[in-house]
């Protein structure tokens, strides 16, 4: 006789990532003059401005980037920090994508363009924004006896500190929240299956290091501080059975600062 092991290879403890954000139509095309937004002409060519009341963070989805060389977007938050550059097909060269996000409740676009060159530009068919009170799922766990949590900060120096420095906070195609750690020495990053299970999520993720409180006494919450944002990756593999996902980040060198988990 022998003994038989049923092993399960459904993910029975697997969630759904974190929703923190809605979606909402919005009509920008570079190339028009009527747009959801007002226009500023600058002394190089145009700002846009999108405001959500409240909002957490905002992010663009662009549903044609193109832009004619020597011309450049400037994407950054209302005091003009968090500032990144987008150039000809945009972020990974793939001409639709979700942008990185910006924290708060502001973002602005200032195109500037390096001549009159018809039939380039950009398009926006819509933006995410962040929950104003991110709310609670109906309680599934609970802390039990006192909340003892701490700001990551309070733990420095220390060795979780330390390796903690190596996870990730993932925005998924500008609404939802996932974790992932970066697992190798030329930025291979972990993360669930059920979080990113296509190459189109993948590149439209923002991966984000270090996001923590100044202090440890600082009110702390969720997407209050920035962090530094890596935004889009290779696609690797998954596998739905054992929920996970592998990507590859490339553009930039994360584990050089943050470390890499064996």
């Amino acid at each position: 006789g022998g003994i038989v092991l049923a092993l399960s290879i459904s993910p029975a403890w697997a969630e759904e990532p974190l929703k923190v954000g809605e979606r909402y139509a919005l009509k920008v095309d570079s190339s028009k003059a009527n747009n959801d937004l007002a226009t500023e002409e600058t002394e190089s060519g145009v700002r846009y401005v999108l405001t959500h009341p409240g909002a957490t963070y905002i992010a663009v989805h662009f549903d044609k980037f193109d832009l004619a060389p020597g011309d450049k977007l400037i994407v950054s938050d209302a005091f003009g920090g968090q500032d990144y550059e987008l150039t000809g097909l945009g972020k990974m060269d793939l001409g639709e994508f979700w942008a990185q996000h910006v924290k708060g409740d502001t973002v602005v676009l200032e195109l500037i363009t390096a001549g009159d060159k018809p039939g380039k530009g950009f398009r926006i068919d819509e933006y995410a924004a962040g929950f104003v009170d991110l709310g609670a799922p109906p309680v599934t766990e609970e802390i039990c006896g006192a909340n003892d949590f701490q700001n990551a900060v309070c733990r420095s120096p220390s060795v979780e500190y330390d390796r903690g420095r190596a996870v990730a906070r993932l925005l998924i195609q500008g609404t939802s929240l996932c974790t992932g750690w970066l697992a190798s020495a030329t930025n291979h990053l972990i993360t669930n299956e059920h979080c990113i299970s296509t190459s189109a999520a993948a590149s439209n993720t923002d991966y984000e290091f270090g996001s923590e409180a100044p202090t440890c006494g600082s009110a702390n919450c969720q997407l209050c501080f920035p962090g530094t944002i890596f935004t889009g990756a290779t696609f690797v593999q998954t596998n739905i059975g054992l929920d996970y996902t592998l990507v590859q980040i490339t553009a930039g060198n994360p584990q050089a600062t943050f470390g890499f988990l064996q």
